[in-house]
């Protein structure tokens, strides 16, 4: 009888941990997934970045600010501070962030002579869990 209680109670552990162990597996598997929807949603707005004309992409004034690009229709749309565009991985909607910023070379001629375009992408609730990517873009 005790041998059958014993036995009992170590199958019952084993399938508690199996069952974690599958829970934990589910879990990583499912953000491992996410992040490559944001990987692949980064590239492809960077992709977009890279095919638009310069002086679509360039901010209007040249300086060292940061400024915030939105997709708005086939054009885009500079702004000073994040216009806060979202993407949907598997019906949730996440912050995807665009920048683009001036950036001098030569450091010391008053000329801008590339830019820098950033995208950002998040796959979680949690908004430190980003994708991010950066490029530069010359004239």
């Amino acid at each position: 009888m005790v041998e059958v209680m014993l036995a009992s109670f170590v199958l019952s552990i084993v399938a508690i941990g199996t069952g974690a162990y599958f829970y934990q597996a589910r879990a990583g598997i499912l953000t491992q997934q996410a992040r490559q929807i944001a990987l692949d949603t980064a590239v492809s707005r960077m992709e977009e970045l890279r095919s638009s004309d310069f002086d679509e992409v360039a901010p209007s004034v040249q300086n060292t600010n940061v400024y915030y690009l939105a997709k708005s229709g086939t054009n885009w749309v500079h702004s000073s501070g994040d216009p806060l565009e979202n993407y949907s991985i598997n019906g949730r909607q996440l912050p995807i962030t665009t920048m683009v910023q001036f950036r001098d070379a030569d450091g010391g001629s008053p000329s801008y002579d590339y830019l820098w375009l950033g995208v950002s992408t998040t796959y979680r609730s949690n908004l430190a869990e980003r994708v991010s990517i950066e490029s530069y873009r010359s004239y």
